[in-house]
């Protein structure tokens, strides 16, 4: 609402910024209760993604890190005061006493005035003269600008965790999946496209599957050779995230994007101590000294631990000579910003990382320009088209059905659960939290970083 010439404020609504906060939640303790054992490898300090399942409490690193990107955030919000005339201290003892009512929020000029929405064209009239509200604003165009077939920047979006296969769903919430193989295909159709002047990879994701992430890296070279492509990277593009935003010719991040957190992490959940409690017995029949190194029903053996490490450290060296061919720096450079660890987009600026900061439509003014074209002069489609239905992942295609099913049968039919926006919320951050892994194999490696924090 900073950015705005005018802000207003309904009579019953509180004027109520009270902060930023970051949970690091340790599940360490309750798995061991259930009889589950959390083993994770990971290649450096920072990279601290499976430390809520093998750690009792958060690492020095992970509190840091963490820290750092919050306060980083939360001086960018008092700094968007500035537009109301107060300073981050006046506007931070305004946070503190929180809330405002509207009379106050407008006498300490937090907002311009107090009224109702239907009031709103009134006041607006009294600033700009007569007018018409309108839900949408169209751009004009003339019959000429209509019929001509008009060059194109194509957005390709990557939206959510990225895994192997096609776009999906998550089988738990209403989140997003990108999936590597429909991505691969969206940008060989756009290669082939010769009305596609430019791309513009717009990525809002924590990252994934380093299998995945690499495949789509890979193709956006290839798309490269043949046109323009810039990264514009949304909340967060970190990880796998940021793998396939350095495919780009160029990155363009905002000023409090999480980006970076170059590292990769490798593990499993094995069940042996549950299986004894209960009385089952497992019998192994095997050959070789690595088998059943996937296997959730055995912990990894030494020789298991060392071969994952061994390709752990491998798919890190590449993650960094991968980005080391688009980026102004060396492997080694990048791996003493990389280490896992989690940067705003400002700072990512700073240490080259990325090219600078700016919106979406910084991003598509400048496909614009390299595509040869003059500013607004494009058309501008996204893609891929928007996934339909649920995926079948991990958890199962069928968890909301049977959520159904209990709301039936325990609320007589009166909610539907899944749907409702608060159990839609909870269940979105419980899988965030919790079991955003289980969507990945027992021993895949995952490029993720320690917490994905929504800026909204």
């Amino acid at each position: 609402a900073n950015s705005a010439d005018k802000v207003y404020i309904t009579p019953n609504t509180t004027y109520e910024p009270d902060g930023l906060i970051a949970q690091l939640v340790n599940y360490k303790g309750i798995l061991k209760r259930f009889g589950i054992n959390a083993e994770f490898m990971r290649v450096r300090d920072y990279k601290t993604a499976p430390e809520a399942y093998v750690n009792a409490t958060p690492s020095p690193q992970s509190l840091e890190q963490t820290g750092a990107y919050i306060e980083a955030i939360f001086q960018s919000f008092l700094g968007s005061f500035a537009s109301r005339g107060k300073s981050a201290q006046q506007a931070k003892s305004m946070v503190d006493s929180t809330p405002l009512m509207p009379l106050e929020a407008k006498q300490q000029g937090y907002v311009d005035g107090v009224v109702y929405p239907h009031e709103l064209e009134t006041q607006l009239e009294k600033l700009y003269g007569p007018i018409t509200l309108r839900r949408a604003y169209v751009r004009a165009q003339s019959s000429e600008y209509q019929w001509r077939k008009r060059p194109e920047i194509a957005i390709v979006v990557i939206d959510g965790s990225i895994v192997q296969g096609p776009n999906t769903s998550s089988p738990l919430s209403s989140g997003s999946m990108t999936g590597s193989s429909t991505i691969v295909s969206t940008l060989q159709a756009l290669q082939r496209d010769p009305n596609v002047k430019a791309i513009v990879l717009r990525i809002n994701s924590p990252g994934g599957s380093a299998l995945a992430s690499d495949l789509i890296y890979r193709e956006l070279r290839r798309t490269a050779q043949r046109k323009p492509v810039i990264a514009s990277m949304s909340n967060y593009a970190a990880s796998g995230g940021y793998y396939v935003a350095a495919g780009a010719d160029e990155i363009m991040a905002t000023p409090i994007t999480l980006t970076g957190s170059i590292g990769i992490f490798s593990g499993k959940f094995s069940v042996e101590k549950l299986t004894e409690k209960y009385g089952v017995n497992v019998t192994n029949i095997s050959r070789g000294a690595r088998a059943g190194g996937q296997s959730l029903l055995e912990p990894f053996t030494p020789e298991q631990r060392k071969a994952t490490a061994k390709y752990l450290v491998y798919l890190y060296r590449l993650f960094l000579e991968q980005a080391a061919h688009t980026r102004p720096l060396t492997a080694e450079q990048i791996d003493s910003y990389g280490r896992g660890r989690v940067w705003t987009g400002t700072r990512a600026a700073e240490i080259k990382l990325i090219d600078s900061t700016g919106s979406l439509i910084d991003a598509i003014r400048r496909a614009e320009a390299l595509g040869g074209l003059s500013a607004y002069d494009a058309s501008v489609e996204v893609y891929p088209a928007a996934s339909s239905g649920l995926g079948s992942g991990l958890l199962g295609a069928n968890v909301p059905a049977a959520l159904k099913h209990i709301a039936k049968s325990h609320l007589g039919g009166t909610m539907d659960i899944v749907n409702a926006p608060l159990v839609q919320k909870h269940l979105s951050a419980l899988e965030r939290s919790v079991l955003l892994i289980l969507h990945y194999g027992s021993s895949e490696a995952i490029m993720m970083p320690n917490v994905a924090i929504d800026v909204r």
